[in-house]
C-alpha cells in the first residue's frame, strides 16, 4: 500500500457564536441505479442486484481489514499465481456457516481498467470446480442505493483443469482470468476482472461494502458479515483516501463504529470518477479515488446539526455541488444556514461558494427565508414572521455570512448568480412592509419610520407620531403627541447619545 498523504481542511461559517450539537441528519435515500441504460436487464442475467442502502449497525472499520487499493504503476501484477509482490492480505476470520477448517487471506487492487484479486487458500482437500472463493462487492450508486456483484473464483488444478472466474456460480465473466499455484496446504492465486463486467465499480471506487469468503461444501468462512440484501451491514472496504480518513479522523474521534448519517456518491469534479460525500457524527467528509491525489481526504466540522444535505448541479457547471443546510445554537436561539461547497478541480479542497442565514428560531418565535435553487442561480426571499416584529426582535445580526432577510427590512428578495468562482449577489428587490398596528414603514437613513393611526376612541385633536430605530445594539422608539413634525423628531433622535455607557 502506498503511504497515505492527508489533505484535510476544516471550513466554518457560523453566525454569532455557533455551538456544536449532536447530529441527527437524514438517513440514506432510497435506491437508484440509472447510470447504465439497460443495466437492470444485464443484472438479472448475471446475478447482480440493485439494492437500497438499508442496513444494521455499522461494522467497525480498521486499516487491516479488506481494502481496495490502487495498483502502483511501477509494481504491476505479474499474474503468475504467486502474489509475493502484493500488499498485506486481509484474513477471513468470520464463520458464516458450518465448522470450517480451511482458511483464506485475500487482497484487492485496481488500475484504470481492471480489478485484481490475489490470495491464498489453506485447504489440503480442495476440490477443483466446486470449492471456491467468492467476492461480494456492494458498490454505491448516486441515488443512495447499492449495486452488488458476486464474483466466483474457481481455481483449477495445474496440468488437469483450468480455473474460471464466474458471475457467482453461473456463467463465465468475459475477459476475466485466474492463475493458481499449488502450495503444501492448498494454493495461491491471482485473478483479473475487467471493469466492463463491473460497470458501477468502473466509476465508483469509494464507499464500497462487501466481503470475501471461501465456500467448501456446507462450510463457509469470510472476511466479515455476508448479507447481499443489506449492503450497508457488510464491512466497508476502504480505498486509500478512505484509509487515510479512518486513520486520521475516524479513529482519533472514536467514530470507527459509527455509520454515516448521510452518504452518497457523485462526480464533483467532472472527471468521470465519483467521489463519496458522507457525514460521520457532525463531520462532513469527501473522498475519491482521484480526488486530492487519491490518498487525501477533505473534512469539515459542521459545528452543529445537519438538517439536510444533497448533491446537485447548483453552479450550472455540469458537476455535483454539495448543498448543506445546518443548524447551530446562538445564545437562546437556533440559526439555520444554507451553504454550497464546490470542488473546482481534483487537486484543491472544495470552496465555500455560498453561505446565507435562512432561519432564526426562539421558542414560538421564528423568521424564515424561502430559498429557490436552480442551475447557476439562488434566490432568497422573505416570508412572514411569527411572533416577531421590528420592535420585538432583539437577536444579534449575523456578520460572517449573508444575514437573514427581515419581513420589515428594506429587501424583499436577493438573487445570487454563479460568476465562475462563487455565487455573487445580483438582483435585489426592495420592499415597503406593513407593521403591527397598521401604518407603513420606510427606512430613512437606516431608521424605521412609522406614522401610526390614532385609536378610534381617542379624539383626533393632536396627531401621534412615532419614530423607531436601532443603534449601538439598542432598539429605540420615540412616541409624541402634539405639534411635532418629522424634522423635529429626527432632530431629537440625532441628539440622543448612543455609545459605550450610554
Amino acid at each position: 500500500m502506498r503511504r497515505s498523504l492527508v489533505l484535510a481542511l476544516c471550513l466554518s461559517a457560523s453566525a454569532c457564536g455557533g455551538a456544536a450539537a449532536t447530529d441527527s441528519g437524514p438517513k440514506t435515500p432510497a435506491a437508484s441505479s440509472d447510470s447504465d441504460p439497460g443495466f437492470s436487464s444485464f443484472a438479472a442475467q448475471h446475478g447482480i442486484d440493485t439494492l437500497s442502502g438499508a442496513g444494521g449497525p455499522a461494522v467497525e472499520v480498521t486499516a487491516d481489514g479488506l481494502r481496495f487499493e490502487s495498483l502502483e504503476k511501477d509494481k504491476p501484477v505479474k499474474l503468475d499465481g504467486v502474489p509475493g509482490e502484493w500488499p498485506p492480505f486481509a484474513k477471513a476470520a468470520t464463520v458464516v456457516r458450518g465448522a470450517p477448517k480451511s482458511g483464506l487471506t485475500i487482497g484487492l487492487q485496481y488500475d484504470d481498467s481492471k480489478l485484481y484479486i490475489g490470495g491464498e487458500v489453506k485447504d489440503p482437500t480442495f476440490a477443483a470446480g466446486r470449492d471456491h472463493v467468492s467476492l461480494l462487492l456492494a458498490v454505491p450508486t448516486p441515488g443512495g442505493g447499492y449495486t452488488t456483484y458476486d464474483v466466483g473464483l474457481f481455481a483449477g488444478k495445474p496440468g488437469e483443469t483450468e480455473g474460471s472466474v464466474r458471475y457467482g456460480a453461473r456463467g463465465t465473466i468475459p475477459g476475466a482470468k485466474i492463475v493458481e499455484a499449488p502450495t503444501s496446504g492448498g494454493y495461491t492465486f491471482e485473478a483479473t476482472v475487467p471493469f466492463s463486467a463491473l460497470p458501477e465499480a468502473r466509476t465508483t471506487k469509494v464507499g464500497i461494502h462487501g466481503a470475501a469468503r471461501y465456500v467448501k461444501d456446507e462450510d463457509e468462512i469470510a472476511t466479515g458479515p455476508v448479507d447481499a440484501r443489506r449492503p450497508a451491514a457488510m464491512a466497508w472496504i476502504p480505498s486509500e483516501s478512505e484509509l487515510s480518513m479512518i486513520e486520521n479522523l475516524l479513529t482519533p474521534k472514536g467514530l470507527t463504529k459509527t455509520a454515516p448519517s448521510f452518504e452518497t456518491v457523485a462526480d464533483l469534479t467532472g472527471d468521470g470518477q465519483r467521489e463519496r460525500v458522507a457525514v460521520f457524527d457532525h463531520y462532513l467528509t469527501i473522498c475519491g479515488a482521484a480526488y486530492l491525489g487519491g490518498t487525501g481526504f477533505f473534512f469539515r466540522d459542521l459545528g452543529g446539526e445537519l438538517v439536510r444535505l444533497e448533491v446537485r448541479d447548483a453552479t450550472g457547471r455540469g458537476k455535483g455541488d454539495v448543498v448543506v443546510r445546518r443548524r447551530v445554537s446562538v445564545g437562546g436561539s437556533t440559526r439555520e444556514y444554507l451553504e454550497v461547497l464546490s470542488a473546482v478541480n481534483n487537486t484543491d479542497e472544495p470552496k465555500l461558494t455560498f453561505a446565507h442565514e435562512i432561519s432564526v428560531r426562539q421558542s414560538d418565535h421564528h423568521i424564515d427565508n424561502a430559498v429557490k435553487l436552480s442551475r447557476g442561480e439562488i434566490e432568497v426571499s422573505v416570508e412572514p414572521a411569527t411572533n416577531w416584529d421590528v420592535l420585538s426582535y432583539k437577536e444579534p445580526i449575523a456578520n460572517d455570512v449573508e444575514p437573514i432577510l427581515f419581513p420589515w427590512g428594506a429587501v424583499r428578495s436577493q438573487t445570487y448568480r454563479w460568476d465562475g468562482t462563487r455565487f455573487a449577489k445580483g438582483k435585489e428587490i426592495a420592499q415597503k412592509e406593513q407593521l403591527p398596528g397598521g401604518g407603513t414603514v420606510e427606512l430613512r437613513g437606516g431608521i424605521a419610520w412609522r406614522e401610526a393611526p390614532l385609536p378610534e376612541a381617542q379624539p383626533p385633536l393632536r396627531p401621534v407620531r412615532e419614530l423607531s430605530w436601532t443603534a449601538g445594539g439598542l432598539h429605540l422608539r420615540i412616541t409624541a403627541q402634539g405639534p411635532w413634525d418629522d424634522a423635529a423628531l429626527e432632530a431629537i433622535a440625532a441628539s440622543i447619545p448612543i455609545g459605550s455607557g450610554a
